[in-house]
């Protein structure tokens, strides 16, 4: 019965939590997994005509390895009114657009993304380079017989809306990079997302490419692991409530062992005293049970894990229990030594008759005195030793307040 009260308290809830996040991570799990696929043909939604752009982080398997991309997905064509809007503001975006995977302007050795059109605005650009310069009209860069500190060219970028234009020269410094073939696929494949954009613009859907320098690539949106991290923090959560759980039975049954050690002695002194003064062994124990149960209804005493048991014993001879059979059941639901070594003394008492119990029963009675007191040192030594980490803070906090406005002094 005990086993099953314990299984109840520590592992149903951690079960329970395991189980609901196991299955609240599948779920998710499954959810991210469908999100991921793709339909024939690689083909992203577009966006409505007037809504914001939006990007996709797609996962590209190629023979190069797998390797996360970024989709920026463009709406369909907007309104005139929308664009106007927007010009003032088209120039000083394109600076950034046009870095490709470049850190800076002044630092460029791969090429740049010469953009026709930018986000939520399907204005037309048009670059114009310097002839036989570093960078060729398509953003790519020619890096042959560059010095090392770099050469410094200028871009013009020509932007059209409607009637209006606007032109916005940019300077750059290109230097002779190391560029290898995967660098060489990827900037491809970058031009050729680009190209499928720009021809798809007034399509429903944008087209990825399936190639790219020669090479066939797989698309698939980038999937998210919640789930799995979902089932991970249940696992951890399940373990942690089953850690807690144990440890709190344990601090449980140590306060229980102590407060049954610190009566004791009294419980001892007590059956001695009423056996002394003629009252049987099972006489005396009613006594001390009875007179528990009356400081209990009064509120004169809290509860006391030995005269709870006591009184169960008790009740179990009102029952029909034989005398021996409840003192032996009492040992069993104390667990503690010394109780064990009580009810044997109350058995000799039984077979062999009072002689020579009250002698034992006192010398027991002493002997636990001296055993309480070992105990009640215990426990001093213990409170003392929770008390150094406070101690040892507030002296710190001391010593700063004493040793601060020295050192300010001393700076003055």
């Amino acid at each position: 019965m005990r086993f099953k009260r314990l299984w109840d308290r520590k592992w149903r809830i951690p079960l329970l939590l395991l189980l609901a996040g196991g299955a609240a991570g599948i779920a998710l799990y499954i959810q991210d997994w469908k999100r991921s696929s793709m339909p024939e043909g690689y083909v992203l939604e577009r966006p409505d005509a007037g809504a914001s752009s939006r990007e996709e982080e797609m996962r590209i398997s190629s023979p190069y390895g797998i390797r996360q991309f970024l989709v920026e997905v463009e709406p369909r064509k907007l309104t005139r009114e929308e664009i106007r809007k927007r010009l003032p503001e088209l120039a000083k975006e394109l600076e950034g657009q046009i870095l490709g995977e470049n850190s800076s302007l002044e630092q460029v050795q791969s090429p740049l993304h010469l953009v026709e059109e930018l986000p939520e605005s399907p204005a037309e650009i048009r670059w114009s380079v310097e002839e036989d310069g570093p960078v060729c009209q398509d953003g790519t860069l020619n890096q042959q017989n560059l010095p090392k500190e770099g050469q410094l060219t200028e871009l013009t970028a020509r932007l059209q809306w409607e009637e209006e234009t606007l032109i916005w020269p940019v300077y750059v410094r290109v230097y002779p990079p190391v560029r290898t073939r995967e660098e060489l696929f990827w900037e491809e494949l970058l031009e050729a997302v680009e190209q499928e954009s720009f021809i798809s613009l007034y399509e429903p859907h944008q087209k990825l490419p399936l190639e790219a320098g020669g090479v066939s690539v797989n698309w698939s949106r980038r999937q998210d692991f919640r789930g799995v991290s979902l089932i991970l923090l249940s696992a951890a959560g399940a373990f942690l409530q089953i850690f807690s759980a144990g440890r709190e039975e344990e601090k449980k049954e140590q306060r229980r062992r102590s407060q049954m050690e610190m009566d004791y002695p009294e419980l001892v002194s007590k059956l001695k005293l009423y056996m002394e003064a003629g009252l049987t062994c099972r006489a005396a124990w009613m006594k001390i049970a009875g007179d528990y149960q009356e400081k209990r209804k009064t509120g004169g005493r809290e509860s006391r894990y030995a005269y709870e048991e006591m009184v169960k014993a008790g009740y179990e001879m009102q029952s029909g229990v034989g005398e021996l059979q409840a003192y032996e059941r009492f040992a069993r639901r104390c667990r503690v030594p010394c109780y064990k070594k009580l009810t044997g003394l109350l058995a000799q008492n039984l077979r062999k008759g009072n002689r020579g119990l009250g002698e034992l029963l006192e010398n027991e009675m002493w002997q636990a005195f001296e055993n309480r007191k070992a105990l009640a040192r215990k426990q001093g030594e213990e409170a003392g030793t929770k008390l150094l980490m406070p101690m040892m803070g507030m002296l710190a906090v001391v010593m700063v307040i004493v040793i601060a406005p020295a050192l300010m002094s001393m700076q003055m």
